[in-house]
C-alpha cells in the first residue's frame, strides 16, 4: 500500500472461528504476511489472558488491545501499554446493581495481579457458565462478601442476565460510560458490559495507530461493540456473518469467520497492491481486455469500494429510483446501489466488452429478475432517451472521457430534472499527488482536473447547486450537479 497501514481485527466471531480458534489458513496467512511487512493486531473484548490462548498460532508481536480498549498489551512481555480505569464514581454503579438484585463480575488491577471478582452464591446460569469456562484462569477470583468486589482498581463491569433486568441500567449509563448491550454470540445469553466513558476499541485503536506511525486504519468485525471502531477507520469490513447494524457501517462485507474471510482479504489486498502496476497495464485500464483485463477490474472493486461508499453518501436513494453508471467496470458500484434501491432499476455501460462481462458476472441475480441492465455502450452517445435517469454516476472512469466537454451534456441530456450526477476519483488536481500518482497520470495519460475545473466543467454543461467534497486525509474528490 501507498501509505503505512494498521490492519486491526476484532477476535470473536470475527478473525476466530465457531470453535473460538484461528484456523491454520488464518495463521499462516498472516504469519505470512507480518513476516513480509505488514501491520497487523486485534482488537477483543477478551482479557488478555484469553486472547493470547486463541491467537497463539499467530506470530505477530504488535501490542494488542484487549477489554474493548480498557488496555493496550504488549504482546511480548505482557506489559499495559495504556491503562484506563474508573473513579471512584465506579462504587455507585455496582452498588446501583447491587439494590435491584444484579451481581456483576468486577475486574480490577491489584498489587496480586489482574482480578475478575464475583460473589461465588450469587451466579446466574450465564455467569456461572462463564466462570467454568474460564477454568484454571489464574484471574478468577470468586468473593464471599459484597464488599470485596470493590478491591483494587477497577476498569470493567459485566452483567449476565435477563435482558428485562439489564435493559434500564444500560439505558441509564449509556450517556455516562462506555457501555455494550449485545448476547454473547456464543452462548446467546444477555450481556451488559460498562467500561470508563473514555475506554473504546476506537479510542484505543487510534492510539495504537499513533504509537505504530501509521497514517492509515483498516479494521474488521462482526459485533455491536465494533460499531465505534468501524467509524473511526479509513476503511472496515463486516464479516458475512456480522450483525446488521455493523455491515450497515461497513466499507464492503467479505467472507465469514469460518471462512476465513479476514485472512483471504487480507491475502487479495497485499497481492493486488505488489502486482497493481503490471496488472493495471497489461489489463489497460482505458478500455480493459483480456484475462488481464478481467484480474484488473476485479482488483478494482476492492481498491475503490472505499471511495465508492464515500461518494454514494452524497445520494439520497429512494427505493424506485432510476440510475445509470457510466463506466461500471467490474459492477460493484452497482451491487453497492442495488442494495439500497429494493424497486428501483439500475443499468450499467461501458465501451469495454471485459467489463460489462466482469459487471454482468458481479451483478447475475439483480440481472436475471429484471433489476439491472448492463450493456456495451460509450458515454460520447448513449442509448437512452432524454431524461431517463435520476442518478448518474461515474467512479474512476472520468479520467478516461474523450470529450469531458461534450460527453457532460450527453450526461445532463439523459438525466431526468431535478436529478443528480456524480463524479467520483480518487486523486485530484489539487490533490498531494507522490510520485506513482504522477508517474501513473503521465504513463496512462489520465484527464486530472483541479477542484475549480471540475466546477467549470459541470456548470458549463448546463448542471447546477454544484458541490465539490473532498475527504480530509485523502486524495478522493466528489463533484456533483443537478439538473
Amino acid at each position: 500500500m501507498d501509505k503505512k497501514t494498521l490492519y486491526l481485527s476484532d477476535l470473536d466471531g470475527t478473525l476466530l472461528n465457531s470453535s473460538q480458534v484461528t484456523s491454520d489458513y488464518t495463521n499462516y496467512a498472516i504469519n505470512k504476511l507480518v513476516n513480509e511487512g505488514m501491520i497487523f493486531s486485534y482488537a477483543t473484548a477478551r482479557s488478555w489472558n484469553t486472547a493470547r490462548k486463541v491467537t497463539n498460532g499467530i506470530s505477530a508481536s504488535l501490542p494488542a488491545i484487549v477489554y474493548n480498549g480498557a488496555f493496550v498489551i504488549d504482546t511480548v512481555s505482557g506489559k499495559r501499554l495504556i491503562s484506563n480505569y474508573f473513579g471512584e464514581e465506579v462504587r455507585e454503579v455496582i452498588e446501583e446493581l447491587l439494590e435491584k438484585g444484579i451481581y456483576p463480575t468486577v475486574y480490577s488491577v491489584s498489587e496480586s495481579g489482574e482480578k475478575f471478582s464475583y460473589v461465588k452464591d450469587k451466579l446466574t446460569k450465564g455467569m456461572a457458565d462463564f466462570v467454568l469456562s474460564r477454568k484454571g484462569d489464574s484471574r478468577n477470583n470468586p468473593v464471599e462478601s459484597i464488599s470485596e468486589l470493590y478491591t483494587g482498581k477497577i476498569f470493567y463491569i459485566t452483567c449476565i442476565d435477563e435482558t428485562e433486568n439489564l435493559k434500564p441500567f444500560y439505558d441509564k449509563y449509556k450517556n455516562k460510560y462506555h457501555c455494550v448491550f449485545q448476547n454473547d454470540i456464543y452462548s446467546g445469553e444477555q450481556w451488559l458490559e460498562i467500561m470508563p466513558m473514555n475506554v473504546s476499541k476506537s479510542k484505543a485503536a487510534l492510539q495504537l495507530k499513533e504509537y505504530l506511525g501509521c497514517e492509515r486504519l483498516v479494521v474488521f468485525g462482526d459485533a455491536l461493540n465494533d460499531i465505534d471502531l468501524f467509524e473511526c477507520a479509513d476503511e472496515s469490513y463486516a464479516v458475512a456473518n456480522a450483525v446488521d447494524e455493523l455491515k450497515k457501517k461497513a466499507t464492503d462485507i467479505i467472507e465469514s469467520n469460518n471462512a476465513d474471510g479476514v485472512a483471504k482479504w487480507l491475502i487479495r489486498r497485499i497481492n493486488m497492491s505488489e502486482q497493481k502496476k503490471s496488472i493495471t497495464e497489461l489489463g489497460n485500464p482505458r478500455k480493459p481486455q483480456g484475462d488481464a483485463g478481467a484480474e484488473m477490474l476485479e482488483g478494482m472493486n476492492e481498491r475503490h469500494s472505499a471511495v465508492t461508499g464515500w461518494a454514494l453518501s452524497f445520494f439520497e436513494f429512494n427505493e424506485n429510483d432510476r440510475i445509470l453508471d457510466i463506466g461500471c467496470g467490474g459492477g460493484e458500484t452497482l451491487r453497492k446501489m442495488s442494495e439500497k434501491v429494493s424497486d428501483g432499476k439500475l443499468t450499467g455501460i461501458d465501451y469495454s466488452e471485459v467489463s460489462v462481462r466482469s459487471s454482468e458476472k458481479k451483478n447475475s441475480k439483480d440481472i436475471k429478475n429484471g433489476k439491472m441492465n448492463i450493456i456495451e455502450a460509450s458515454v460520447e452517445k448513449m442509448p437512452f432517451d432524454n431524461n431517463s435517469f435520476d442518478k448518474v454516476i461515474t467512479v474512476e472512469s472520468f479520467y478516461f472521457w474523450p470529450d469531458h466537454a461534450k460527453n457532460l451534456k450527453e450526461v445532463y441530456r439523459v438525466l431526468d430534472k431535478g436529478g443528480k450526477f456524480i463524479i467520483v476519483a480518487d486523486i485530484h488536481g489539487d490533490a498531494q499527488l507522490d510520485e506513482k500518482d504522477i508517474e501513473g497520470i503521465k504513463k496512462f495519460d489520465l484527464f486530472n482536473p483541479t477542484l475549480n475545473e471540475f466546477k467549470e466543467l459541470l456548470e458549463n454543461a448546463g448542471f447546477k447547486d454544484i458541490s465539490i467534497h473532498t475527504k480530509e486525509g485523502e486524495k478522493w474528490v466528489c463533484a456533483e450537479g443537478n439538473k
